[in-house]
């Protein structure tokens, strides 16, 4: 039975503390103990030790892109915000910080601050893979429907990172076009997608990804046979005690796997979970593709896309009375 890697599960966390204690000034160590606790769901210790390592380093970008990144897996979006407002103020010079500032506008339906940011993007970052996919994510969240191929196809042509790799990967995804996915896909680090191949190792750097990996390869010609081999071993690993090693698995958006598998029940449940534990941030484009019909009328999903409209627009109110409160920040 194929097991998730152990090299990102709990036996890492001595080493991160002792790191800290060997080192307890280097801002980079404590930012790893505190992204350590952050991917296993630690949300508790994730906290205070980014709290920790902001306030003994406060011109710090990870810190305070670690902390928006815990404050917005425990739902506070609001929080998460001026966190990475703060990371894009001291590093105005990384497209990464921006992108991941509207993308935390997306979740909450707050566009108008996602567009101000996105138009500042083509001005610094003119060309850049990751701001032309920004772009795609606001028009594809707000239900328009860009050019996603030229887009794509644009951003394939850069010398991209391994990053933007598979920021474009999910963007062709969510746009449809499946074929510029796997092209995105195929240029992620450690070349192990090429090898057709699932290895424990193969399964530690697509961790996150496996649903929507199978997904690709399944609507890609002559990689049906792999993509439904991969949707087996993922839904297994799921149900074999991935969340014994991980805290909210959820987060992995595992409901895509089983509407693959044609399984719209277990596919509700788990999408009932990821509400319940604030594992919705891929939600107002993921929700959006045809993928859902299976389930758009079910009398679950509608409940759950309701309640999932009332908090964005309770936090987005939120975010804009502070804003108007306190004025202020330029992108």
């Amino acid at each position: 039975m194929l097991k998730w890697s152990p090299s990102r599960g709990p036996d890492v966390l001595p080493f991160a503390h002792r790191a800290v204690e060997l080192d307890p000034n280097s801002a980079i160590i404590l930012g790893n103990l505190a992204d350590t606790y952050l991917r296993l769901g630690d949300f508790e210790n994730a906290a205070r030790y980014y709290e920790q390592t902001i306030a003994a380093h406060p011109d710090f970008v990870l810190g305070y892109a670690g902390y928006s990144n815990v404050l917005s897996d425990r739902g506070d979006k609001v929080g998460a915000i001026e966190a990475q407002r703060k990371a894009a103020e001291l590093d105005p010079d990384s497209v990464g910080e921006a992108a991941e500032l509207a993308f935390l506008y997306i979740i909450i339906g707050a566009f108008a601050e996602a567009e101000a940011v996105y138009r500042s993007m083509q001005e610094r970052f003119t060309g850049h893979e990751i701001t032309g996919a920004t772009g795609l994510a606001i028009a594809l969240a707000k239900g328009e429907e860009p050019d996603t191929r030229a887009v794509i196809t644009a951003g394939l042509e850069n010398d991209i990172s391994s990053s933007g790799a598979v920021y474009l990967g999910y963007t062709a995804l969510l746009g449809g076009e499946f074929e510029l996915a796997l092209d995105a896909f195929e240029r992620a680090p450690g070349d192990l997608l090429a090898t057709r191949k699932i290895t424990p190792e193969f399964l530690d750097l697509w961790t996150g990804t496996l649903c929507e990996l199978s997904w690709v390869l399944l609507e890609t010609e002559g990689n049906e046979e792999f993509g439904r081999e991969l949707l087996d071993k993922s839904i297994e690993l799921y149900e074999s005690g991935f969340h014994e090693d991980a805290r909210h698995a959820e987060r992995f958006n595992w409901n895509l796997c089983y509407l693959l598998a044609g399984d719209t029940g277990k596919a509700l449940d788990v999408l009932e979970l990821e509400l319940d534990n604030n594992a919705t941030d891929l939600w107002p484009l993921l929700l959006r593709t045809p993928l859902y019909d299976a389930v758009r009328k079910d009398p679950r999903f509608v409940a759950m896309t309701s309640e999932f409209e009332r908090r964005r627009a309770a936090q987005r109110d939120a975010l804009r009375r502070k804003d108007k409160a306190k004025p202020g920040f330029e992108f």
